[in-house]
């Protein structure tokens, strides 16, 4: 992780809030980021999801699922809720 939060790390982080999580504590250390491919995602879309997971030392510190398409969508690792 950078040792500075730039405008796209800052909004990555606010999306880490949502579920806990805080990546300020690891500004400039090396992390590691796992990506999966999520097949049971409870909502039906037409792209492939995935889930991100970042480590720092082999420990579970931020998240995100996503989609790779321009207008696709992320959010944090809590499924948000819809109305």
């Amino acid at each position: 992780l950078p040792a500075q939060f730039d405008e796209i790390y800052r909004r990555y982080n606010e999306l880490q809030y949502q579920a806990g999580l805080d990546l300020l504590p690891y500004c400039g250390k090396t992390c590691t980021r796992y990506t999966y491919l999520v097949k049971n995602y409870p909502k039906p879309v037409e792209d492939e999801v995935r889930a991100n997971v970042i480590c720092y030392r082999g420990k579970p510190i931020a998240g995100d699922i996503m989609t790779v398409r321009l207008d696709g969508f992320m959010h944090s690792l809590i499924f948000p809720k819809t109305e």
